[in-house]
Parts: C-alpha cells; structure tokens; sequence
C-alpha cells in the first residue's frame, strides 16, 4: 500500500512540475529549452488537422524517454497558439496498454506508453497550435518529444 500511496504521489508531483514549469512565462521557447529526449507519436488528431472546437477534441499517441527506455510517470500536453503564443496546459491520462509500441521497440518496458487527453469543447479559441508534449520520469527529469512539430487548425 505504501508503494502505491508513493507512486501516486510522484506522479502527482510531476504532473505540477511539468503544469508550474512553463506557467510564468507562457513561452513557446521555455518549452523548447526541455531536452529533445523523448520519442511519441501523436496518432489523433492528425498533423494539420482542421478541427470544430464545437465538440471535445481527443489527443492521444504514446511517449517514452529513450535516454532511459522507460515511460514517464507524468505527461502534459501543451498547446502553442502560433499567433498569439498563449499556452494551454492539457494533463493526460498515461500509462494507457500499448503492446504494439514495446513489440515494435523490442522493450517490455514501454507497454504502458499509451495517453490520451481530452480538451472541453470551447476550450480553444480558433487557430493554429502547436502540440509540445512534456513527460517527466520518477527523477523528476522532464524531457520533449523530438521529431517533427504536430499541429492542429481549430474552427469555431
């Protein structure tokens, strides 16, 4: 019981690092000055995908750290509106069963790379984001996915 109690705590802790890290300067640039150490894969929506903010919008792909090879305890996705640079922090579920990811990578250890987030419809004003996606590990290291940038057109 204690381990669990611990985990969740760590976790927890993460989640607000990685929330409180980029909350004071709302800086696209505070988020790109993480360490490209993390590999995801954003499977919905689709990079430049136009999409209605009438109706919740479902982010979800895997993500691991591939310094450490293993998943992240916290994920937090941050959404860029290109035109204005404001920040909107989504926290995700992680830790979402994805067989095929640690068959793929040959590792055990990344069955558990899945997440998903849900932005409220509304949430998001129209415009282009850019999703940056956060992780932090049981050290409390936060990293970014590396690659290619992923971004969504939203419509009223």
């Amino acid at each position: 019981m204690k381990t669990t109690v611990l985990k969740k705590l760590t976790a927890l802790f993460s989640c607000v690092l990685l929330l409180v890290g980029c909350d004071n300067n709302n800086d696209i640039n505070t988020l790109n000055a993480y360490p490209a150490l993390g590999v995801c894969n954003f499977e919905t929506p689709q990079n430049n995908q136009i999409i209605s903010n009438t109706n919740d919008i479902v982010i979800s792909g895997w993500a691991f750290n591939k310094n450490t090879n293993s998943t992240s305890d916290s994920i937090v996705l941050y959404l860029a509106n290109e035109e204005t640079n404001k920040l909107t922090a989504i926290k995700t579920t992680s830790g979402m069963v994805r067989e095929d990811v640690a068959k793929v990578f040959s590792n055990n250890k990344l069955t558990q790379s899945g997440f998903s987030a849900t932005i409220t419809k509304g949430e998001l004003t129209a415009g282009s984001y850019q999703i940056v996606l956060l992780q932090a590990d049981k050290s409390f290291i936060m990293v970014r996915c590396d690659g290619e940038k992923h971004n969504i057109i939203i419509q009223q």
